[in-house]
């Protein structure tokens, strides 16, 4: 299936780009308004989030040098009312014993409160309970809610500057299972949205999710369900194919092809791209030893290190499988990174600038700002003609985006039938490129990939590029890496001719590595506050969506 937004409209933005420029951007940002963060101290307002993104503000001594283009602020669904009850002395609840623990008490309110959410789903259909005070008739945490929702969709339109910086109403869906990650952020087209955020106490499965939000959102209504990192999520994010349980398994592909298009490959805590466990030694970028959210807090002890099934390479491979048997694809994810940062920095990701994304920015005894597990994070190139909803949010449901892990790397991928003619960079030899497929998209037969790529001139050269292959041999998936080393001559454009397979269906991406730079963490970890995995020096990256390549057939 194909995301083909004919309904959108563009802004009259002065020169759009007929072949796309790209644009930056966060999608996973938290403020005041999420629990975690509050509770952490950050007092970030939306509108301070916002004002960072733009570069017009400093937060804990920091600054963006080149503003974002576009920004959604992803505060948590779940206890968004009772943040306020607990925060409004006039207001019915106010007094409860979770608001004085949650005003007295902090840490251990982060514990206890934020457990309601690893609750597994339970009953038919599943439930999961909310917070005792808000089960009294005369406590309106849904009515807070919803005052709020409205407040802060409010704010996006007044920050929504079309052809400048475009804001989209977001919201982040935290169910964590037997603390496993299998968050969601939910984004919207426009302002018009569901009344107020639906949670994981409204609808505590993805399906139930999805079902709510196609409800709710009719005519204008619009949205995008992007799972968070899957590194942390216990095994949990994805399925595997079954034959015993073909049908209900090809309606689970129909239903999550329909809704996710994208998937975070890297954030703040962590890489979900590939298992560290395979030959691929790059594996081991930004690898969190842990496979649930309680991650390092309690020395790992909780815990259990990741299976292949928690990463986003397992994911496309498993969804060849599926594909050869129901003919649906349920994880054809295009890539996005961000930072998911606690502390209202959209786009905060320099490592010399690190200031955490949690813990409202304070060092910790040992001098660190963070888990030393943890990194800056990432954030998003989208290829759009204008910087403005419609076409950032077009190009998002398409593919056609990327992440990276802070850099600013310029990158496109193609495939075509036949070699590219013309001179790179050149509106020609991107003309020729649009005529075969752009990452993200589905081509038939195509056996040419084009890495266009342009480093990003405040950071490091580009060392290696790579190509990285999975298709089905008979019924067993495989992959491969290819690797091409970098001219380093700034734009460049490497041609690379897939070698033959004996495959009517394989997924292509690209990997784009620049030199090693030093860490965040290297000068604290000189002591002995760190670990002997965590590194000195980092390999900034980038990844473009995947290309879907059928030898025969017809597009779904």
């Amino acid at each position: 299936m194909l995301y083909l937004l004919t309904s959108l409209t563009f802004a009259d933005c002065l020169n759009p780009e007929p072949f796309k420029e790209v644009f930056w951007g966060d999608l996973h940002v938290h403020t005041v308004h999420s629990l975690d963060a509050s509770l952490q101290g950050t007092k970030q307002t939306h509108q301070q989030a916002y004002a960072f993104a733009k570069g017009e503000i400093e937060t804990n001594g920091q600054r963006l040098s080149v503003p974002l283009d576009f920004v959604a602020i992803t505060d948590h669904a779940e206890f968004l009312g009772e943040l306020d009850i607990c925060s409004d002395s006039t207001l019915k609840g106010y007094s409860s014993m979770a608001c004085r623990l949650y005003r007295y008490h902090p840490q251990a309110a982060f514990v206890l409160l934020n457990s309601t959410l690893s609750k597994s789903p339970k009953g038919n259909p599943p439930v999961v309970k909310r917070w005792r005070m808000c089960r009294r008739d005369d406590v309106e945490c849904e009515e807070r809610a919803q005052a709020v929702w409205t407040e802060l969709t409010q704010t996006a339109e007044e920050n929504n500057d079309p052809c400048s910086f475009t804001t989209f109403p977001a919201y982040e869906w935290s169910a964590s299972p037997k603390t496993s990650n299998l968050h969601r952020n939910i984004l919207f087209l426009n302002a018009t949205t569901p009344s107020r955020p639906i949670s994981y106490f409204d609808q505590p499965t993805p399906e139930q999710l999805w079902n709510a939000l196609d409800k709710e959102c009719s005519g204008a209504c619009d949205y995008l369900s992007i799972p968070h990192n899957s590194n942390l999520s216990g095994g949990r994010m994805f399925a595997a194919y079954d034959e015993i349980d073909e049908d209900m398994l090809q309606e689970y592909a129909r239903q999550r092809l329909e809704h996710e298009p994208l998937i975070e490959i890297f954030q703040h805590k962590g890489s979900s791209e590939c298992s560290p466990y395979g030959p691929d030694e790059e594996c081991l970028f930004e690898f969190v030893p842990f496979n649930n959210l309680i991650a390092d807090r309690y020395n790992g002890w909780l815990t259990q290190k990741p299976s292949k099934q928690d990463f986003v390479r397992w994911a496309l491979k498993e969804g060849l499988v599926f594909e050869y048997h129901t003919e649906l694809n349920p994880y054809m994810y295009g890539f996005v990174a961000s930072t998911d940062t606690h502390l209202g920095t959209p786009g905060l990701v320099d490592e010399e600038m690190f200031i955490g994304h949690g813990g409202a920015g304070e060092s910790s005894s040992e001098g660190l700002v963070d888990s030393p597990y943890f990194n800056p994070g990432g954030i998003t190139g989208v290829w759009a003609p204008e910087n403005t909803r419609a076409a950032i949010f077009n190009a998002l449901k398409n593919r056609e985006v990327y992440g990276t892990s802070g850099p600013r790397i310029e990158l496109r991928f193609f495939a075509t039938a036949t070699p590219i003619d013309a001179e790179c960079g050149t509106e020609e030899w991107l003309a020729a490129a649009y005529e075969g497929t752009a990452m993200g998209g589905i081509g038939i037969g195509h056996r040419f990939f084009h890495v266009w790529v342009k480093p990003d001139e405040r950071s490091n050269s580009i060392q290696y590029i790579q190509i990285i292959r999975g298709w089905l041999d008979g019924t067993e998936v495989q992959e491969h890496v290819y690797s091409v080393t970098s001219q380093n001559k700034g734009l460049e454009c490497i041609t690379w001719e897939a070698p033959a397979i004996s495959s009517d269906i394989a997924f292509y991406y690209t990997r784009v590595l620049e030199t090693p730079t030093k860490r965040w963490s290297a000068s604290i970890c000189e002591s002995e506050a760190c670990p002997d995995s965590i590194e000195n020096l980092v390999q900034e990256r980038a990844w473009s969506s995947p290309i879907w390549i059928r030898s025969l057939g017809t597009v779904p």
